[in-house]
Formats: structure tokens, C-alpha cells, sequence
């Protein structure tokens, strides 16, 4: 009689029962790891908001004219163009012309100021602007200065007014 060289069916169950542990070990890792990778996107998107936001303030309030406290948020005032950023409920727009950027980042207790002085009317100059932003459980506060110049300050009709060519004035 021939006998054939097959496993046993103890033998294939064992393998079986080895092989089924080893793919839920990899199943497993692979949810750990996909978790971590969206979790590393969203804190990368997040920050990148953070920054972007920081860079667009930071570049609108050194290189423009005049910084306006403008109707829920602020202008920043060239000559020929306004950059105007509105502070809404969880975002913040930055509208330059026809083009309009929303940036997910939550304003919370914007402050502007002209001369150390709490600034609340719309169409007036100031000097300060900050405020903290919220976004993906990040806090971050943001605090910008606008340096005038002498030549600007002199422009000046009284000491404690400040003349905007583009369009307003900031009595006091």
C-alpha cells in the first residue's frame, strides 16, 4: 500500500488557529498606526493654521499705512488696497480685493488699542492688536504692534489724533 505524505488535521488547525493570531497582532498595529497618522494630520493642519495666520498678520500689520479697527475685526490700510480681517465664530477671514481666505482658527477676546488706550470704534487708528485663537485644542495668543513713524505721528492735527489718508480719522 502507498501512503501519502499529507498533514494531519491537528496540524492544520494549529496553523490555522497561528495564522488567524498573526493577522490580528498586524490588523491591530495597523489601527494604532492609521489612528496616529490622522491624529499627526490634524495637529500638522492645525499648526499650519496657526502659522499662516501668524505670517498674514505679522506681514499686513508691518507693511501697511495705517492699522484701522474696522467692524468685526480689522483693516489694514494701503495705499490703493485694504486688507480687512473679520473675526467671526470659529474663523477668521482675511479679505484682500475679491479674494477671501478662511482660516479655522476661533478668535477669543480681540483687544486693539492706540497709544495704550482701549480702542472700540470702528474707523479709528491703532497701534495694537491682539488676541488669543483657538484651534484643534491649541491655544495661542496673538499680539501684533504697528510702529508709525515720526512723519506719521507729526501728521497729526492734535497730539492725541491721528489722521488716515485712506479714510478715517481716530478722534479721541
Amino acid at each position: 500500500m502507498n501512503k501519502l505524505n499529507a498533514h494531519t488535521l491537528t496540524e492544520l488547525v494549529v496553523a490555522m488557529l497561528i495564522s488567524a493570531i498573526v493577522v490580528s497582532i498586524i490588523y491591530t498595529c495597523f489601527q494604532l498606526l492609521s489612528g496616529q497618522f490622522r491624529a499627526f494630520k490634524r495637529n500638522g493642519e492645525t499648526v499650519n493654521q496657526l502659522v499662516l495666520l501668524d505670517a498674514l498678520l505679522t506681514r499686513d500689520v508691518h507693511h501697511c499705512a495705517y492699522l484701522v479697527k474696522a467692524e468685526g475685526g480689522i483693516a489694514c490700510r494701503y495705499p490703493g488696497k485694504t486688507v480687512t480681517y473679520t473675526f467671526g465664530s470659529g474663523y477668521i477671514c482675511r479679505s484682500e480685493g475679491a479674494v477671501t481666505d478662511t482660516l479655522a482658527v476661533a478668535p477669543d477676546r480681540l483687544e486693539t488699542h492706540f497709544r495704550h488706550a482701549a480702542e472700540g470704534l470702528p474707523g479709528n487708528v491703532i497701534d495694537r492688536v491682539g488676541f488669543r485663537g483657538l484651534s484643534g485644542g491649541y491655544d495661542h495668543v496673538f499680539l501684533y504692534l504697528k510702529p508709525y513713524g515720526a512723519d506719521r505721528l507729526m501728521e497729526s492735527a492734535a497730539p492725541d489724533q491721528m489722521h488716515d489718508p485712506y479714510g478715517g480719522t481716530r478722534p479721541d
